[in-house]
């Protein structure tokens, strides 16, 4: 890290805020907490950093304003209205600044420059307060906090004489009384956190890449397919968590796993493919994405892991995978804006609170949605979910053997559908109906099937 040394007019500077002289370089903040995680909301030690304007009248009677955090760039942006409430009959300005708590202890000194100091007056021009900009290392002073302070005479200590902060001279007369009427305080810190590309990658042991995070501000995301040459094929562990303005996510047919959380709490997401290829979605992958309206997920998810659309209260419409044994874990579905849910034959369990159900999170107390509905086949795990737990179920159409397009006929017409789908032309046909051996797959052993079946043969 690059060391500052400060002048003698920092020094003055140092002395007139509170702050001491540091003994060695200052830390920055995002030293201690690494950037893949350093979000406000996404990194714990980040949570509760942050502070309060404050007040002070010549008679010690001290006010402070509401409470501000850090942002996801690393500043806070102070502002108090020091109005007649505050002032409470005062007319004298003993001290005025802002506190900042809760940074790591091993951290002190810190890295922090303030780029805003300003006070607008009740009565008179706007003060740039100047002076106090040039203190760029911040030591922790008696109260385990970063102190701004500003004060129109020096303070001094009674019984030493010594001189504990130097008076701020652009609020030099706010002293006396009658000459403070209030106004708005703003002061806005900045932490200096390092900028950050858009995508960051990190390479997986088959030689390709995962997203690992992505620090962008785009409302519209797409990812990239390769990445240093080398094809992305993992959405990293919280990769997009709380990348809350982000409303469109398009997703590369590279795609293969997406990890724990990777999408948790995207609150403006509200579109979002998911390849084909797409094998593993991790638990709570897309918990609390309450913007998304809908979801279709690809053939080869064979679990739907816990909590993965947790609170996704605007989801009103799923196309489940349609493949044989398939596991829908605890809860995957809870808190949705799901009325209904089709359920495909085969699936092998269905774990309770997955569909249909609400929680409470302060008492963790479910409740049923009221009626909802499950679509489902005859004797089949989903059916045996709805009724365990007191739903109303319809079941599903039959599907006719080698009936390939639908029309309650099994004939000539499904074996060119197969046909054709085998050779590769765009048409939809059941898939389910076509899979005459019930190995999950439509091929040559289908076609084969159906077609001694149209020649009577037993099959």
């Amino acid at each position: 890290m690059k060391i500052k040394k400060l002048l003698a007019a920092v020094s003055a500077a140092l002395m007139m805020t509170g702050a001491v002289l540091p003994v060695s370089a200052a830390n920055n903040l995002y030293d201690l907490i690494t950037l893949e995680t350093a979000d406000a909301e996404d990194k714990p030690e980040l949570w509760s950093i942050g502070g309060c304007c404050y007040y002070m009248s010549q008679n010690y009677e001290y006010r402070s304003g509401n409470w501000h955090g850090i942002t996801e760039d690393g500043t806070i942006n102070f502002e108090y209205d020091i109005d007649d409430s505050v002032l409470d009959g005062n007319t004298a300005l003993g001290e005025m600044g802002v506190w900042i708590s809760d940074l790591p202890d091993e951290g002190y000194p810190y890295e922090m420059q303030i780029t805003e100091a300003e006070f607008i007056p009740r009565e008179g021009e706007a003060i740039s307060i100047d002076s106090i900009k040039a203190v760029t290392e911040w030591e922790e002073d008696e109260d385990y906090q970063i102190k701004i302070r500003i004060r129109p005479v020096d303070y001094v200590d009674s019984f030493t004489g010594e001189l504990l902060c130097k008076a701020v001279p652009e609020v030099s007369g706010m002293e006396k009384e009658g000459a403070f009427k209030g106004g708005v305080l703003r002061i806005t810190v900045d932490f200096l956190k390092p900028e950050m590309p858009d995508f960051v990658y990190s390479e997986l042991e088959d030689g390709t890449m995962e997203l690992s995070r992505y620090y962008g501000k785009d409302e519209t995301v797409i990812v990239p397919e390769t990445a240093e040459g080398k094809k992305v094929t993992r959405i990293g562990n919280g990769a997009f968590k709380y990348r809350k303005k982000i409303q469109s996510i398009t997703l590369p047919e590279s795609i293969t796993e997406i990890g724990n959380s990777a999408f948790y709490k995207c609150t403006g997401l509200m579109n979002i493919n998911i390849p084909d290829g797409v094998t593993k979605i991790g638990s709570s992958a897309f918990s609390r994405c309450s913007s998304l309206e809908s979801i279709v997920l690809p053939e080869n998810i064979s679990k739907i892991n816990g909590y993965t659309f947790e609170n996704c209260t605007s989801l009103k419409s799923v196309i489940l995978p349609d493949c044989n044994e398939v596991c829908v874990k605890e809860a995957a579905f809870i808190n949705c804006g799901l009325e209904s849910i089709t359920v495909p034959a085969n699936y092998a369990n269905i774990e309770e609170y997955s569909f249909g159900y609400t929680m409470d999170y302060e008492t963790f107390v479910h409740s049923k949605i009221e009626n909802f509905m499950i679509f489902c086949t005859k004797d089949s795990a989903a059916e045996q979910y709805a009724i365990e737990n007191g739903f109303k179920y319809e079941y599903l159409p039959e599907t006719k053997p080698g009936d390939a397009n639908g029309d309650g006929k099994v004939n000539m017409k499904d074996l060119v559908l197969i046909q054709r789908y085998l050779n590769g032309w765009p048409i939809d046909i059941d898939l389910t109906a076509c899979d005459l051996t019930g190995d999950g797959k439509v091929n040559m052993k289908d076609y084969v099937a159906l077609q001694r079946q149209l020649n009577g043969w037993t099959v």
